[in-house]
């Protein structure tokens, strides 16, 4: 009878996490009857549990309270468990939305703080249920919570500092950061500190009292640019013509396509130096995406230019000599400088 409505609350019997979070809530009533049915067998045969005097009456009403007490703890942990978790498998389902990704960086945080509010809830009430008194140890409870929070203030700190990180919205699981010189993946939210995940594989943890300023790469759209060396008398109409072309392969692509929120364009040339023009190339895409794109686009464009005869330039230093001796004596003693400077880090070496 109380299976079908807790199947209807819980919305997902359906599905594992569903059925796992109905069978621990159907244990729990089942206990709780099991329970309830001993004491009323033990009424019916006139042993009333209120009424029994001695330690063995006193030990069983301590037993039923403090039974009852645990039951109805771990069913109410249980239901707000399933409700934080359907709303957070709904949230990742949304991901893509900025309340989807936010539920999905807060719930877990939530969980686990409702966890320790509940855990001391019903610890002090089976504490009472016992005939305890519970006044002077929330009393020293709060005297340690003082001591507690004099001797770790870079640890509230830290706290406090996620606490406004994620209240202004400023990452979410699974987002591309950089704080100071360390980038990496959003891979874990504690309630003290940040974890990202290096695309080299290493963790950084960062504590959040420590993070002063925070870049995020994934969020709305990413612009990227992208620079060409070329001789100075490339023919520029050519280049903006081919760089229009790939442009139009890469938007016409099935798998990267779709990731363009501007296609690849010519910016013409952005500056000259002594030996080449620079050309500068530009595409923006959704967050994320950007670098793969990126090593695509460098790709197609290198073997476009060299299919039509555009030759990059790399840099360099040339020295132009009118008198050929006076070139043969500066090569001469360049080359015994660059035979020198060998010998000594060979002499070094060993």
């Amino acid at each position: 009878m109380a299976q079908r409505p807790l199947a209807r609350f819980y919305r997902g019997e359906e599905t594992e996490a569903g059925k796992a979070a109905v069978a621990r809530v159907m244990r729990a009533l089942w206990s709780a009857l099991f329970v309830v049915g001993v004491f009323a067998t033990a009424a019916i045969w006139g042993f009333r549990v209120e009424k029994a005097s001695g330690a063995t009456g006193i030990a069983l009403r301590l037993l039923f309270n403090v039974t009852v007490v645990l039951l109805l703890g771990y069913v109410a942990w249980t239901m707000v468990v399933r409700a934080i978790d359907r709303t957070l498998e709904e949230a990742r389902n949304d991901g893509v939305s900025s309340r989807g990704q936010r539920l999905a960086t807060l719930l877990p945080l939530l969980r686990k703080f409702l966890q320790v509010v509940l855990v001391v809830i019903v610890v002090m009430i089976a504490l009472s249920s016992l005939g305890i008194e519970i006044g002077p140890l929330l009393a020293g409870a709060g005297v340690v919570g003082i001591a507690i929070g004099l001797g770790a203030q870079s640890t509230i700190a830290d706290i406090l500092a996620g606490v406004f990180f994620l209240l202004e919205d400023a990452f979410h699981m699974g987002d591309y950061v950089e704080v100071g010189n360390l980038r990496g993946t959003v891979e874990g939210i504690s309630l003290r500190s940040l974890k990202l995940r290096h695309h080299r594989g290493a963790v950084h943890t960062l504590p959040f009292g420590q993070i002063k300023a925070l870049t995020n790469y994934s969020r709305d759209w990413a612009l990227m640019r992208l620079e060409f060396r070329v001789p100075p008398e490339t023919d520029m109409g050519l280049v903006k013509k081919l760089v229009k072309d790939v442009g139009k392969e890469l938007s016409a692509d099935p798998e990267m396509g779709p990731s363009f929120i501007e296609p690849l364009k010519s910016q013409g040339v952005r500056r000259v130096e002594d030996d080449a023009a620079i050309i500068g190339v530009k595409f923006i895409t959704k967050p994320n995406e950007q670098f793969v794109i990126r090593r695509e686009a460098y790709h197609r464009l290198i073997r476009a230019f060299q299919d039509h005869g555009i030759h990059l330039v790399g840099r360099g230093v040339v020295v132009r000599v009118d008198d050929p001796d006076a070139a043969n004596r500066i090569i001469g003693f360049a080359a015994a400088q660059a035979m020198n400077g060998t010998g000594k880090e060979s002499g070094a070496a060993e």
